[in-house]
């Protein structure tokens, strides 16, 4: 079964180079591999992902069977933010 990877109200930053074999999911400048859920109001600001409204969730366009994600990752304490994995749902990702 393959899954899609799910990013919740948190900025993400990777670097806009990947060795052969490897997708880049975020350069810095676009959300082009992701689809938007809910009202989160995401965007790329300087370079991050941001959102500034509750209750939506970033999920990869593509799914993948096995994969390493290197994140950096910024939640103020009130959030409710973090990365899910495996989602078999993307209509329903939480």
């Amino acid at each position: 079964m393959r899954y899609a990877a799910a990013l919740l109200l948190f900025a993400l930053t990777l670097g806009a180079q990947a060795p052969a074999g490897w997708t880049v999911l975020f350069d810095g400048k676009n959300l082009d591999n992701w689809d938007r859920t809910g009202n989160a109001n995401w965007r790329v600001v300087d370079g991050v992902i941001e959102a500034d409204m509750p209750r939506g969730f970033l999920l990869t366009r593509e799914s993948y069977d096995d994969f390493e994600l290197r994140a950096e990752i910024w939640a103020t304490p009130e959030s409710n933010g973090g990365v899910l994995f495996r989602i078999t749902n993307p209509k329903d990702p939480g």
